[in-house]
């Protein structure tokens, strides 16, 4: 895990909920169930190096130390929260989902450089085979590239 999350995941901080509605729901609920329960083993991840043949790429914004992970020889990347997938195209998560939204989408820049193939988000169902342009014209749109 990213350092700058470590707090939020072995209960040393209050887990990070989302803005408005859904936020308010989800601290009413953890009041009743532990919906994250502290992990008291964490190693950090390396910045900018490479866990298990995938190499860390900072993209903070959803949370503190987000990051996506890249399989270079794949050209595969697994977006996490950064990017996500609506109605079969890469998005922008809601902002009332990100601790820092414009930083979340300041972020999506480092993704400029790689030469995706496959976009596997943690929303979504993933894009196979032609997510470079695809990504490519989300960070045209949000002015990133």
């Amino acid at each position: 895990v990213h350092a700058d999350d470590a707090p939020f995941l072995d209960g040393t901080r209050e887990p990070l909920l989302p803005s408005g509605r859904r936020g308010q729901l989800m601290a009413a609920l953890g009041r009743v169930v532990d919906l994250c329960p502290p992990v008291y083993r964490l190693d950090a991840l390396p910045p900018g190096g490479v866990v298990a043949g995938l190499r860390v790429v900072p993209t903070p914004g959803h949370t503190p130390g987000h990051v996506c992970l890249w399989h270079e020889e794949d050209g595969a990347l697994l977006s996490g929260d950064a990017v996500v997938v609506e109605a079969g195209e890469p998005a922008l998560p809601a902002s009332s989902l990100s601790h820092d939204p414009p930083r979340a989408r300041a972020a999506l820049a480092a993704l400029g450089g790689l030469p995706l193939r496959h976009l596997l988000p943690g929303h979504g169902a993933p894009i196979l085979d032609d997510a470079g342009a695809r990504v490519a014209a989300l960070l045209r749109r949000l002015g990133l590239v």
